[in-house]
């Protein structure tokens, strides 16, 4: 997953790559991991997107293009549903520390 942060990998993806069916993925995933594919999938390119707004490198919208979004703003609704704060907010937040 990790290596595949710049895609726009759907559950049907991890199924295939997997070559499980898609409720034993499931099962076997929570079982191990405690989280679905996709919560641990986005749940690692919101790690990623934290790691590079603290460089101050990439805008908002770069970022999401980079994790595999085309929509910046569903790049920032689900960073603040995982972060509790925008991007644009967790980026001033952490400049000024």
């Amino acid at each position: 997953m990790k290596e595949n942060l710049e895609y726009n990998l759907q559950l049907s993806d991890f199924v295939k790559i997997s070559k499980l069916s898609q409720s034993h993925l499931l099962s076997e995933f929570k079982k191990k991991v405690k989280y679905s594919p996709m919560q641990l999938f986005t749940s690692l390119k919101i790690q990623k997107a934290c790691m590079m707004l603290m460089e101050r490198k990439y805008s908002v919208k770069v970022i999401a293009l980079k994790l595999g979004y085309d929509d910046q703003y569903h790049f920032s609704r689900v960073f603040k549903n995982y972060m509790g704060v925008s991007p644009k907010n967790f980026k001033m937040d952490k400049n000024e520390s």
